[in-house]
């Protein structure tokens, strides 16, 4: 593991299977969270076009010259250092996605994307609305992990990926997995 922002974070082998399935010229959506900073880490050197409402994304990518970057407003979240809210949902709302990677806080055993916040939650679900392809990417301690809020159904995610096989104990997820 390797920490960052102060947060202890899995290896970045769940990032490069992302960043593989992400094809030159898109648009790509990188939701705020720590394992969708290691996917912009991967993405690096692409020509894209990322759009994001991470403060730390954009810092990370505003330099790279193949990345026209779309830094979403709201308000800011000094805690995630993101942007949320009824502005941040409104511009999602005005683009065209061809991929959203989004985290999350954990996915439960009933086959639900998991929040901690009310306003994360509807982040994702005007994401997936938006994109013509959602990818969901999500350390092994996120099954079931945390959160209050439901967000999205796993059904509703084309791709999870995940940097280790899930417990044997979780339910079986109605959408592929993949993992290093």
């Amino acid at each position: 593991m390797v920490e960052f922002f102060g947060v202890r974070h899995h290896s970045p082998a769940a990032a490069r299977l992302v960043a593989r399935r992400i094809a030159a010229n898109s648009t790509v959506f990188l939701e705020a969270g720590t394992t969708t900073y290691r996917v912009a880490e991967k993405l690096m050197g692409h020509d894209l076009t990322v759009v994001t409402n991470s403060l730390r994304i954009a810092d990370l990518l505003v330099t790279n010259p193949g990345t026209e970057l779309i830094m979403l407003g709201g308000h800011v979240n000094r805690e995630y250092m993101s942007v949320q809210g009824a502005t941040t949902t409104a511009e999602i709302a005005n683009l065209q996605i061809d991929v959203a990677v989004l985290g999350c806080s954990g996915v439960g055993e009933r086959a639900v994307v998991r929040d901690t916040d009310p306003r994360g939650r509807e982040i994702k679900l005007t994401a997936r609305r938006h994109a013509s392809r959602v990818l969901l990417v999500a350390g092994h301690d996120k099954f079931p992990g945390i959160g209050a809020y439901n967000a999205i159904d796993v059904g509703d995610v084309d791709l999870l990926i995940t940097d280790h096989p899930l417990p044997a104990a979780f339910p079986t997820l109605p959408t592929e997995v993949l993992h290093p």
